[in-house]
């Protein structure tokens, strides 16, 4: 079962300019990261951002839960909307601190 630690963070910005700077917040920490797009229209765009492209192979071939334990802090799934951006990640910790804290910064 995938699970995940959601941070939800309401916004004011237009859809392009609150995706890049999400981007930018995370490429800061996986500078090789994967953009896999899953949703994309004029409001709403949906992607798993994955922290290389041996990430991304691996979310993949995910078959157990002991292979998703093995791969849940290598990808964020990040959904954004007119006014909301929701960012899941695999645990709370120090990624996703400053991960949230760039994007509330630049928010700002």
């Amino acid at each position: 079962m995938i699970s995940g630690h959601d941070v939800i963070i309401g916004v004011a910005q237009p859809l392009e300019s609150v995706k890049s700077l999400v981007l930018q917040a995370i490429q800061g920490k996986w500078p090789d990261m994967e953009v896999e797009p899953d949703t994309e229209t004029d409001d709403r765009w949906e992607a798993f951002v994955y922290q290389d492209r041996e990430a991304l192979d691996l979310w993949d071939n995910v078959e157990t839960d002991r292979d998703l334990e093995a791969t849940q802090d290598l990808m964020v799934h990040v959904i954004l909307e007119p006014d909301l951006l929701t960012m899941v990640f695999g645990s709370t910790g120090d990624f996703q601190e400053e991960i949230t804290d760039k994007v509330l910064r630049a928010l700002d």
